[in-house]
């Protein structure tokens, strides 16, 4: 029996997200006309990047001998700062729920 491979999450992180991408997300490819990618996404990352406000951008494509594009890398490109300033923003509040409820 063959065994199921399974996909990391595509979001970029600073040491990449671990867990396995479950959900499928499309995305313009912004160096190459008319091309879209479909990278896959744990739940929480999905819920970050849906929306249409992030692209994609191939960082590595090889060509076989006939001129056919294989092995992709993509590169997501969004405004990955600002989701990093909100979930901060999101795990302050938290602690500061947690701090009340501590003191009560």
């Amino acid at each position: 029996m063959e065994a199921k491979q399974k996909c990391k999450c595509s979001y970029p992180t600073e040491h990449g997200c671990k867990l396995e991408g479950k959900y499928k997300q499309s995305f313009e490819i912004i160096n190459e006309q008319e091309a879209h990618v479909d990278l896959l996404f744990c739940q929480y990352h999905h819920l970050i990047v849906v929306g249409g406000h992030f692209k994609a951008k191939i960082i590595k494509a090889s060509q076989n001998l006939l001129g056919e594009k294989k092995a992709f890398n993509f590169e997501l490109i969004g405004p990955l700062n600002e989701v990093e300033i909100a979930e901060q923003v999101m795990g302050a509040r938290e602690m500061m729920k947690e701090f009340k409820s501590d003191n009560k």
